[in-house]
C-alpha cells in the first residue's frame, strides 16, 4: 500500500512545498531505498523528494514526514530509539528508573489506554454497554461510508480504531499519527499478526503484558503508516473519498487548520467524518484557537455550532473555500477511554458527516 500511494504520486515533500518562480509546487516523495522488507512490506529505507535533496525515513514500516523530521526526532527520541530486544526483567527495571508522568512512562500509559479498545473487556464490566454503543455507531457508519479499494486517510490513528475496521470493508487507508510509538505497534500488528501491548491492570505501577491479534478480515496489504503532522500533511490535493479524524479536534493547535487540510485531501463528493467532545487542554490548544471560545458564532458559545458554520461555510474570513453539507449530526456519542481494571475517561462525543461538493 505504501508503495502503491508513493508510485502514484499522493504523498508530497513538505519540505520545498510552496510557491515558486509563481508556480506551487508539491513535489511528489518516491520510494529511493529499501533496506529490509518483512512480509512483503518495506520496513527500512528511505523515500526521497523529486524536487529537492530531502530524504524521509521509513522506521519500522513507517514512513517519517515532517517539514524538519529532526525536530519530530528530538521528541520522539526515546520511542524510536527504545530497544525491543531486552529480556521483559531488564525493560520492567529500567522503566522504573522514570516516574510515572515522564515522558516513557507516560507515553505506555497511553498505550495501554488506547491497547485497550482493540481488545474490550468483559461484557459485565459496567462500561461495557455504553462502549459498545460507541463503536457500533462508528462500525455502522464505517459500513454505510467505506466502499470496495476507496481511500481512506485515518488522521490522529493511533493503534488503528478507525483503520483496522476500515481495511476489514476493503477500504484502503493512509493512516497518519505523529506518535511513532503507537505507529510502530501498529505496524508489527499489521506484519506478524500480533503484537505485545502494555496492559494497565490496577492503577499505579501495574503494568503487564497483553497479546493484541489483528482482527479477522484486516489485509494489511491496505494500510499505509505514515508518521505526520496533521496540521500539515504530505498529502496531494483531492485524493481521497474519506477523511476521518475522530477525537482529534481537541488535540492539535489549530483545530480550523485540520478541518481545512482534511476537507483540501478529499475528492469532490467526498465526506469528512468528524468526532470530538471539545475536552480542550492548553497543552494541545491556545485559547486564541478553540471553537466555541475564540472562535464562535455570533450568538452561541457553543463548540458545535461553531464547527457546523464553519463546515457549512458560514466562517468566509477564517475557511474561504468551505462549503460542505452537514449529511449527519450527532450531539453525544459515548466514547470510553479504560486506563485500567479501575479508571475510565468517559466523554460524550459530537459526530459529525460532512460532504464536499461534487463539481464534477
Amino acid at each position: 500500500m505504501l508503495r502503491a500511494l508513493l508510485d502514484a504520486g499522493l504523498l508530497t515533500c513538505p519540505a520545498c512545498r510552496g510557491w515558486v518562480d509563481g508556480v506551487f509546487r508539491n513535489a511528489p516523495l518516491r520510494l529511493a531505498e529499501v533496506h529490509e522488507a518483512r512480509a512483503g512490506r518495506p520496513h527500512q529505507g528511505f523515500a526521497a523528494c523529486e524536487a529537492c535533496a530531502a530524504r524521509y525515513p521509513l522506521l519500522d514500516g513507517v514512513l517519517v514526514v515532517f517539514k524538519d523530521v529532526g525536530a519530530w526526532l528530538r521528541q520522539q527520541e526515546r520511542a524510536v530509539m527504545w530497544r525491543g530486544d531486552l529480556h521483559p526483567d531488564v525493560a520492567r527495571w529500567l522503566r522504573g528508573a522514570w516516574t510515572d508522568d515522564e515522558d516513557p512512562n507516560w507515553r505506555r500509559q497511553m498505550l495501554a489506554v488506547y491497547a485497550r479498545a482493540l481488545s474490550p473487556g468483559p461484557a459485565d464490566h459496567p462500561l461495557s454497554a455504553l462502549e459498545a454503543s460507541g463503536q457500533g455507531f462508528r462500525d455502522a457508519r464505517l459500513d454505510v461510508l467505506i466502499a470496495e479499494g476507496a481511500l481512506m486517510i485515518d488522521a490522529g490513528c493511533g493503534l488503528g480504531a478507525a483503520t483496522l475496521p476500515a481495511a476489514a470493508r476493503g477500504g484502503r487507508v493512509l493512516a497518519l499519527d505523529s506518535e511513532f510509538g503507537a505507529l510502530r505497534m501498529l505496524a508489527r500488528l499489521l506484519a506478524e499478526g500480533r503484537t505485545e501491548a502494555p496492559r494497565w491492570r490496577h492503577g499505579g505501577f501495574d503494568f503487564v503484558e497483553a497479546t493484541l491479534t489483528l482482527p479477522e478480515g484486516v489485509d494489511p496489504a491496505r494500510v499505509a503508516l505514515v508518521a505526520a503532522d496533521a496540521l500539515d500533511p504530505p498529502l496531494r490535493a483531492g485524493v481521497a473519498d474519506l477523511a476521518v479524524a475522530w477525537n482529534l479536534l481537541d488535540n492539535v493547535a489549530e483545530p480550523v487548520k485540520l478541518v481545512r487540510q482534511l476537507h483540501a485531501a478529499l475528492k469532490p463528493g467526498g465526506v469528512l467524518s468528524l468526532s470530538t467532545p471539545y475536552d480542550w487542554s492548553e497543552r494541545a490548544t491556545p485559547r486564541a484557537f478553540r471553537l466555541g471560545e475564540a472562535i464562535r458564532t455570533e450568538d452561541s458559545e457553543d463548540p458545535a455550532a461553531a464547527l457546523r458554520t464553519l463546515l457549512t461555510g458560514g466562517m468566509p474570513a477564517r475557511a474561504p473555500e468551505l462549503a460542505m453539507t452537514v449529511e449527519l449530526d450527532e450531539p453525544a456519542l459515548p466514547w470510553v477511554l479504560r486506563r485500567h481494571d479501575r479508571s475510565a475517561h468517559v466523554f460524550l462525543t459530537h459526530y459529525l458527516e460532512a460532504r464536499r461538493p461534487d463539481v464534477g
